[in-house]
């Protein structure tokens, strides 16, 4: 993804919370992550936050740091990862064989 996708993500993620979803008008959004009015409404269109104002954000956005990236979040395990972890533990008489295959021995 690049840093343009990035930050188009991010506008509309928090444009989206603010201006449709009317989670937080633009002063009180503004108040909760120490900015103004103003910076919240570029942030719904074409700037991108500081990197500390991110954690407030996500936090009164009740959204994590990869959804407003726009990232997959590694710690989420998808039902196809999950089926592979199953069948490699239930086969243990395999494993060495995965895990050279892998480059994990």
């Amino acid at each position: 993804m690049t840093s343009e996708e990035i930050r188009k993500n991010i506008n509309s993620i928090i444009n989206q919370k603010i201006n449709i979803d009317k989670l937080y008008t633009l002063t009180e959004f503004g108040a909760l992550c120490g900015v103004s009015r103003t910076t919240v409404s570029k942030w719904c269109n074409d700037t991108c936050p500081t990197a500390d104002k991110v954690p407030a954000i996500c936090e009164h956005l009740h959204i994590s740091i990869f959804e407003l990236l726009g990232l997959k979040d590694p710690s989420v395990i998808t039902e196809a990862e999950q089926k592979l972890l199953k069948e490699y533990a239930a086969h243990p008489e395999m494993q060495d064989a995965v895990n050279r295959l892998l480059g994990l021995k």
